[in-house]
Order: structure tokens, then sequence, then C-alpha cells
């Protein structure tokens, strides 16, 4: 097996996300550099680029588009009823002191109605009668 690395720590701990402990010059003295451009003439070395080895042949993609594709979460919510919470007294007074109110205007509206109607139904009955005992 191969030895665990240890996970590299900046020298510069955070204050807040973002913003570290000690300012730019400050760990610029801190990491030394002023030595290394002292000891090149006050510059800082340059590396040349390694040169790149021609570019081997792509290789195929080893998996297929499909298989590429994220499997979406499965919704393990399970649909529950929801609580009947205890009201206070005054609410619920309140509450069926106005549904009750509803109630008697449509009754009311509801009686009357039916009131009319059945009134133009016994004058339909009785002008029918008339006009059936009339002998054209």
């Amino acid at each position: 097996m191969a030895p665990r690395k240890t996970p590299q720590v900046s020298r510069n701990p955070d204050l807040v996300r973002g913003i570290g402990k000690y300012s730019r010059s400050q760990m610029y003295h801190k990491r030394g550099l002023w030595a290394i451009k002292a000891k090149n003439g006050g510059v800082f070395p340059k590396h040349a680029p390694k040169v790149k080895d021609a570019a081997p042949a792509e290789k195929p993609p080893k998996f297929y588009p499909a298989d590429d594709v994220k499997k979406p979460l499965p919704n393990r919510r399970k649909p529950k009823p929801t609580k009947l919470r205890s009201l206070p007294l005054a609410i619920l007074l309140s509450l069926w002191i106005h549904l009750l109110n509803f109630k008697l205007f449509y009754q009311s509206i509801l009686w009357f109605c039916f009131a009319l109607f059945s009134s133009l139904c016994i004058m339909w009955f009785w002008v029918m009668c008339f006009l059936l005992t009339m002998s054209f």
C-alpha cells in the first residue's frame, strides 16, 4: 500500500475565508523569497519549459456516453398527512361564528328561492287546471 500523503497546510492561515493572517510582504519574508532573489542577482530564476514529446494517438473513451450521465437521486420522501394543530379557543370560536354566519346567509337565500319556486309551481298548477277545464 502506498504511504499516505499528509495534507498540505497553508503557511498563512485564514482569519476569515479569503483573508490571510499575514500580509503579502510578511509572507515574502517568511517564505525567504528575498534570499532567492539575492542569490540570483535580484531576479527570480527562470526555468526553461520542458520539451514535449509528440502527442500520442488519442485512445477511444472507455465509457459509453449514456454511462457518463449521472443517475438522478431517488426521492425517498414519504408523503405524510398534515398534523392537526390545536388552536386557541378564541380563534376556534371566531372561525365557527364566521362559518355560521355564512351558513345562515346562504340558508336564507335558499329558503327564499325555494319559496319563490314553490309558489310559481303552485300558480302553474292552478293555471293548467283552469286551462284543462275550459272547453274550446
